[in-house]
């Protein structure tokens, strides 16, 4: 009876160690199934984030131009016409644009400026610089990007008319606080098709932020 004792509280005791390793790998699995849980909550935010623009829906594609394109601004513009032209024509689609970068990826080129009014002669690298993009006037409806104040482009924004531009909040914030975008112009070196060196500094009225 003595031996079948000792036998039975071994073998309890046994059982009991054998259980810690499975109590203690269930709580290490709920854990992590908790951390995978969290993580994926946080992928979803993320993913679910207004960042002020469409991306359902939306097709995006880099159109690199033959180096033996011509270099004549209204050839240029009748090119992209006439490609947009095409592709607005294909059934289900809404709008199409043509610009240098992408939303929240690249504008196209950082460029310096200046604002109307800063001292001519300020020391060029010393000037405030920021990304600047190029696009066609349906750029803004493309993309579904909600206008703060002002205005988007239209085809009546042309070579022969004031030269124009958009800005962002966190543009406006960080070169423009305290005054109203819609009365700012910002002095931008001219960018000439087929020359590498830049133009002399032009005026673009602020429209829309």
């Amino acid at each position: 009876m003595l031996k079948e004792g000792v036998r039975t509280g071994t073998t309890v005791g046994q059982h009991r160690l054998q259980r810690i390793p499975v109590v203690g790998e269930f709580a290490l699995a709920l854990t992590l199934l908790a951390g995978a849980g969290l993580t994926i909550h946080s992928f979803w935010n993320l993913a679910h984030v207004d960042v002020g623009l469409k991306t359902d829906h939306v097709l995006t594609f880099f159109l690199p131009v033959p180096e033996s394109h011509s270099n004549d601004p209204d050839q240029i513009i009748a090119y992209y016409r006439d490609i947009l032209a095409h592709i607005t024509a294909v059934p289900g689609v809404t709008h199409a644009s043509a610009e240098t970068g992408l939303p929240l990826y690249e504008a196209g080129f950082g460029m310096t400026f200046m604002l109307e009014g800063d001292p001519i002669d300020a020391n060029p690298s010393q000037l405030p610089s920021t990304d600047f993009g190029l696009v066609t006037p349906d750029f803004f409806q493309t993309f579904g990007i909600r206008l703060v104040s002002g205005r988007a482009f239209s085809d009546q924004d042309t070579a022969a008319s004031i030269k124009v531009a958009m800005v962002n909040q966190d543009f406006v914030n960080k070169f423009l606080k305290g005054k109203d975008p819609l009365h700012q112009c910002v002095l931008v070196e001219q960018i000439i098709p087929g020359v590498t060196k830049f133009g002399p500094r032009i005026k673009w009225q602020i429209v829309g932020t």
